[in-house]
């Protein structure tokens, strides 16, 4: 008796719409990264000359949480949701600083959009314009 193999080409469609899995992830990573930036933050507000640079010190700690939470997803959204609750989070004081902070968090994911989620460069782009969130809380302070 001889089997018969039937094999059958299967289309792997890329699913590009936010499941409850990748939400859960991005809340996850979002939550990992206000952690640490509220800590470096926190710490160098001892010093109000680390203070100002803070946004450098939490560039170069938290970029890997970023780009993890990047990788990992690979969808419209992620990056949003991460800026959005760190506008929430951090941003709170000011109503100017919270919406600067989720623009600038818009423009980073269009940034990913924009290289596919493929692009080397682009993710780079986007981290250097996602960090950009992090000095809009000293709007606050600069603006009132």
């Amino acid at each position: 008796m001889s089997k018969k193999t039937i094999v059958t080409s299967t289309k792997v469609t890329e699913d590009k719409k936010l499941r409850t899995k990748d939400l859960i992830y991005a809340g996850a990573f979002g939550a990992i990264y206000l952690v640490l930036m509220l800590i470096i933050v926190m710490g160098s507000g001892m010093v109000p000359i680390l203070y100002i640079i803070s946004p450098l010190t939490v560039g170069v700690i938290c970029g890997t949480v970023y780009m993890l939470c990047d990788l990992k997803v690979h969808k419209f959204g992620a990056v949003l949701i991460l800026g959005v609750l760190f506008a929430l989070v951090a941003c709170s004081g000011y109503w100017l600083s919270m919406v600067c902070a989720a623009l600038t968090a818009l423009a980073a994911e269009l940034i990913l959009y924009l290289g596919k989620y493929k692009s080397k460069a682009m993710y780079v782009l986007s981290f250097a314009v996602f960090n950009v969130t992090c000095s809009h809380h000293l709007n606050a302070i600069i603006l009132k």
